[in-house]
This record gives structure tokens, C-alpha cells and sequence, in this order.
């Protein structure tokens, strides 16, 4: 597999449907492509990636993951990495 393959992270709240990836999540929030959302995507590097869309992002995170993330990790956030990070730890 390669380095920007999207992985699954984390467990779908619903049950048996395979859990989306970050990549979908935050390309959905975005109005991005999938293929165009990699690890490093993030506000230096997506000017779609605004400061609304940031708490769009960890919202939409929160949902999909079905994880709480702390006002310390929103801030902390740079990237689709970082997230990854934070909702693996959880």
C-alpha cells in the first residue's frame, strides 16, 4: 500500500459498514475530489481549507469517527495526518 492510500480509521458508529477514511470526510467537507485529499492536506496547503471549514472538518470528523475531539486538538490540527493522529489515540 502505498503512502497516500487512504486507510480507514477508527470504527464506524453505525456497525457492520466498513468505516469511511479521513480522506472522504474532509474531501466531502471541502468540495474536494477524494484523489485530491492526501495525508499532508490542510489549511497551508488547501485554500478551500478555511477556518469555518476547519470546524467543518473536525465536526464532520466527530460524526463519521464518533470521537470528541478537545478544543487543545482543534487547534492542533494541521492536516489530514494530525487528525488521523488524534482519532486513532481515541
Amino acid at each position: 500500500m502505498s503512502p497516500d492510500t487512504p486507510v480507514p480509521v477508527g470504527k464506524n458508529r453505525g456497525g457492520g459498514q466498513p468505516a469511511a477514511t479521513l480522506e472522504q470526510v474532509v474531501a466531502q467537507v471541502l468540495g474536494a475530489d477524494g484523489a485530491e485529499v492526501r495525508g499532508s492536506t490542510g489549511p497551508s496547503t488547501d485554500a478551500r481549507w478555511t477556518s469555518l471549514k476547519h470546524l467543518q472538518v473536525v465536526a464532520a470528523v466527530n460524526r463519521a469517527f464518533g470521537v470528541q475531539l478537545s478544543p487543545r486538538q482543534v487547534r492542533a490540527v494541521r492536516s489530514v495526518d494530525d487528525l488521523r493522529l488524534v482519532v486513532e489515540a481515541h
